[in-house]
């Protein structure tokens, strides 16, 4: 599967010890050149705004950036595990870890 082919994203994240789910909204939109997606995530049990998010895969490193971050403009190295019809994106940081399921 590659990332353009995604129709579909969901997020786990534990942060600072709690756990939160997020689906997609609208549509995952994927750039002209085939190498990012862009796409809105809303939390599965509450509602604590929106979070605009995009994947972007350059010179062999995969990245996300989000806007519910201090500096929107950070980039977040990825771990990508591939499968036909799904890709997980791992990420860790100084205040939790989750991953993004990608699927068609």
């Amino acid at each position: 599967m590659k990332i353009t082919d995604a129709a579909w994203v969901k997020l786990t994240w534990i942060y600072q010890n709690d756990f939160f789910t997020y689906e997609n909204v609208g549509r995952v939109v994927c750039s002209s050149k085939g190498q990012s997606i862009r796409f809105t995530l809303r939390e599965s049990k509450e509602n604590d705004g929106d979070i605009e998010v995009a994947v972007n895969e350059k010179r062999g490193v995969t990245v996300f950036t989000a806007d519910c971050f201090d500096d929107p403009h950070i980039e977040t190295d990825l771990r990508k595990f591939t499968s036909p019809d799904e890709l997980v994106y791992f990420f860790e940081d100084e205040y939790g870890h989750g991953f993004f399921r990608i699927g068609v």
